[in-house]
């Protein structure tokens, strides 16, 4: 049976992620777009576009809200795709405000835990995944922590408001709340997965080891990497726990041949367009994993390659 064709609102659309996203869903349904800046500061594919419309930034929840309901009900938006974690956090939030719009985010249940770090791993202590140790600032015992440490906020994304502690008196610095939480600091290769669900948790999973690697977490030149049982276990464990479905992904960290559990984002990631050129065209089932109906595509991956974003710059 035919989909019927949607009027998809997608937010923050100066993300990574936009312009591929909107060049694939543009093909079947209509694409209403929002920012905090003006489209002619946006690289964005405006002629895919049906409307585009600033917001308020969305810590003005009121504002944000109240503009966010006006296109709803206005342009008769039937699918919202968030970008971003804080607008993930946001929707999920103000979900009940839009019973008549899908929204592309998974049940608060599941983003009770993958949206904050400390959850998460006690969410998963007695699961078979390595975890990376997680404390909150008043577990911290002198003895147990290794250094250097990271701090970072249990609820955060992108980096942002993350840094290093070399030696335990640092913990005292005032910047660090009772929000963040403190991590030993592990180095080796990242993994990123993208994985379409259903709720009956049926999947399919790409994954790229990332090669350079951007400050805020984006992948610029990735390698693909073939499914193997223990990636698969892997998914499949987070999925059973959690009980996430859509499109999102999972990040990994590679010590020696030990993953380490870093990060599960209820989101298409900043390279979902790098999973399609490796076979696995997510996005042309990311409307109806959604609306909670069962995945039915194959996927074929093309095999092993690397590939990098090229920018071209204007004169």
């Amino acid at each position: 049976m035919k989909s019927k064709k949607e009027n998809i609102l997608i937010t923050s659309v100066g993300s990574l992620s936009a312009n591929f996203l909107i060049k694939k869903l543009s093909k079947k349904n209509k694409i209403f777009a929002v920012d905090i800046y003006c489209d002619k500061y946006l690289a964005i594919e405006g002629d895919k576009i049906e409307k585009f419309i600033k917001v308020p930034e969305i810590i003005r929840e009121k504002e944000y809200l109240a503009a966010i309901s006006e296109i709803v009900e206005n342009e008769r938006i039937t699918f919202i795709l968030p970008l971003t974690d804080v607008d993930v956090d946001f929707y999920s939030k103000y979900r009940n405000k839009f019973k008549k719009t899908c929204i592309a985010i998974p049940d608060n249940y599941a983003l009770k835990y993958v949206r904050d770090k400390y959850n998460f791993y006690k969410k998963f202590g007695n699961s078979k995944i390595n975890l990376i140790p997680t404390y909150l600032k008043n577990e911290v015992r002198k003895e147990e922590l290794t250094y250097p440490s990271i701090v970072k906020p249990r609820n955060g994304r992108s980096s942002i408001d993350t840094f290093m502690i070399k030696k335990f008196e640092d913990l005292d610095y005032s910047l660090i709340s009772d929000n963040h939480v403190v991590q030993p600091y592990y180095k080796g290769d990242i993994i990123t997965i993208d994985v379409i669900s259903d709720v009956e948790g049926k999947n399919h999973y790409c994954a790229r080891l990332e090669i350079i690697r951007t400050k805020n977490g984006a992948g610029t030149t990735v390698k693909f990497l073939e499914n193997n049982s223990l990636l698969t276990e892997i998914v499949g464990e987070i999925i059973r726990i959690t009980k996430i479905y859509g499109v999102f992904n999972i990040e990994l960290l590679k010590v020696k041949q030990q993953y380490y559990l870093m990060d599960i984002n209820p989101r298409p990631s900043a390279g979902i367009n790098f999973s399609h050129v490796f076979g696995c065209d997510y996005v042309n089932q990311l409307i109806d994993v959604y609306n909670k109906k069962n995945l039915d595509k194959k996927y074929k991956h093309s095999g092993v390659i690397i590939v990098k974003r090229i920018y071209h710059e204007l004169y």
